[in-house]
């Protein structure tokens, strides 16, 4: 079975974690060798969430009205 993770996002805020994050050993998969735990997370709402965004066509840029 595969498992695949996407994440979509941008860190505004704790740096100093994500740096932690990434200097964890990992083994030959890119999996920790630790167990990671994450305390909270705060997740902001999408700014372009109130506007219609129209993909005209799948190579064309993206129409943002509001």
């Amino acid at each position: 079975m595969l498992l695949a993770d996407a994440v979509f996002g941008k860190v505004i805020d704790g740096l100093d974690t994500l740096d932690a994050l990434e200097r964890c050993q990992v083994n030959e998969k890119h999996r920790p060798l630790s167990e990671v735990r994450l305390r909270s997370v705060t997740v902001h709402a999408n700014p372009l969430a109130d506007q219609m965004i129209v993909f005209p066509s799948a190579t064309a840029a993206p129409d943002i009205q509001g």
